[in-house]
């Protein structure tokens, strides 16, 4: 699990808070039912520490920006969770833009990572085939 980014002074919980305390007393009941698919509290904080793990990983840090361009739905869900465990702001966009409307959004978050379902990353690979 990735440990909260310290908060001199403060004491209120996060919102990935929830989630972990979740996890943590009642792993196996159901948090998400989405397309018939059942996932446990366990299951969705698994993959949020995933991602999480992974951000951390290509050097992102508290304050930096993760967008997230996807569909309602587990994915969406770890996704977020996991932009928060490590430490960013998560900055959903809307995965029906067209390249010519994320672009200069995109350029003026200037995101730290771009999670993306594969429908909006054929948008953003057409703003930058590289």
């Amino acid at each position: 699990m990735v440990e909260a980014v310290a908060r001199p002074g403060k004491s209120e919980p996060l919102v990935h808070h929830f989630l972990e305390r979740s996890a943590a007393a009642l792993p196996d009941k159901t948090a998400v039912v989405h397309n018939g698919q059942r996932v446990s509290y366990g299951q969705v904080n698994a993959r949020a520490d995933a991602i999480a793990e992974w951000l951390v990983g290509i050097g992102t840090v508290k304050g930096d920006r993760v967008v997230l361009m996807m569909e309602n739905g587990l994915d969406y869900i770890a996704g977020y969770y996991g932009a928060l465990k490590a430490g960013a702001a998560a900055v959903p966009l809307s995965p029906e833009l067209k390249a010519a409307a994320v672009g200069p959004i995109v350029s003026e978050l200037e995101p730290k990572a771009v999670i993306a379902s594969k429908r909006p990353e054929a948008e953003l690979k057409a703003l930058d085939p590289d």
